[in-house]
């Protein structure tokens, strides 16, 4: 039986949901029935909600429509695929693709508190984008690790802060950059942050990080299996993740997923790269002929 005072977190991201039809809202039916089923305090989406949120707004109304047949509160914060990237194969992160994210979800970053915990949200397209507000996240995240007086703290975020290696310059899109992690995680790991949470990767992994732990959550649309991307580690499932944080400062996570799950292996398919590859949603939904009765 789970302590009174342990919060059980539902980790979800890279759902790339869309009210087009679309071979993902298969996984995310089962996900619905699943994270019902187990009823934690809360749910928290680690970017990457919509198909694509910045030339597509209604996915992202329909990410928020689907979120609420959870039965719990859902926390969000955006990936590449909602507000843009500063890398190549994407539409560059604006303020704009920001605003039209936050009036359907509310702010890009957060502090909150739950069962004894500081929350962290954090917006990882800002990271080295040059807007003004990369400097005002950092400013607030300063100020709720200097207020934190103890606590333990959960951050959560889309990209992963490294694959291992603090100092190695890994591939542009897949992480932190460098150049911006540097200060992030001397300040992460000054702040008694136990836990970071992220996608991004599309793949399950726990790791260490001189005592915080580093958790990448799966995607339930579909898996990312191409040898190009066999550094990233991990196991290649779709699913989600379960995780209870004690009062304690303890962190127990788990994947959790259902065999009923299909393997979308699109990866392999669409690894053209570039330009291309920004047009990827166009390939992905079914092109369906409804016929009236």
């Amino acid at each position: 039986m789970n302590r009174p005072m342990t919060l059980r977190i539902a980790q979800i991201s890279d759902t790339h949901l869309t009210r087009k039809p679309s071979m993902f809202q298969y996984n995310w039916e089962i996900v619905v029935e699943a994270i019902r089923s187990w009823a934690p305090d809360l749910v928290v989406c680690t970017g990457d909600i919509a198909m694509d949120g910045p030339n597509t707004p209604d996915d992202l109304v329909y990410a928020r429509e689907q979120f609420n047949r959870l039965g719990a509160e859902v926390w969000t914060v955006p990936g590449n695929h909602d507000i843009g990237d500063v890398h190549v194969g994407h539409d560059r992160v604006a303020d704009h693709f920001i605003n039209q994210y936050a009036e359907i979800f509310g702010p890009d970053f957060w502090v909150r508190e739950r069962k004894g915990w500081i929350m962290i949200g954090l917006n990882a397209q800002l990271a080295g984008s040059g807007l003004a507000g990369e400097g005002a996240q950092l400013e607030m995240l300063r100020e709720a690790l200097s207020v934190a007086r103890g606590r333990p703290v959960a951050v959560f975020n889309h990209k992963a802060l490294h694959l291992g290696e603090p100092e190695a310059d890994d591939p542009p899109g897949w992480t932190i950059p460098l150049a911006q992690r540097s200060a992030l995680r001397n300040l992460l790991l000054e702040g008694n942050v136990r836990l970071y949470a992220s996608g991004h990767f599309h793949r399950y992994r726990e790791m260490d990080d001189s005592g915080m732990r580093l958790l990448w959550a799966p995607s339930p649309a579909f898996i990312t299996n191409h040898p190009k991307f066999e550094r990233r580690g991990g196991l290649v499932k779709s699913g989600f993740a379960r995780l209870e944080l004690g009062p304690d400062g303890s962190v127990t996570a788990a994947f959790a997923d259902d065999n009923a799950m299909v393997q979308f292996d699109i990866q392999n398919a669409l690894n053209d790269g570039g330009a291309r590859r920004k047009h990827w949603n166009q390939r992905l939904a079914f092109q369906v002929t409804r016929v009236d009765a």
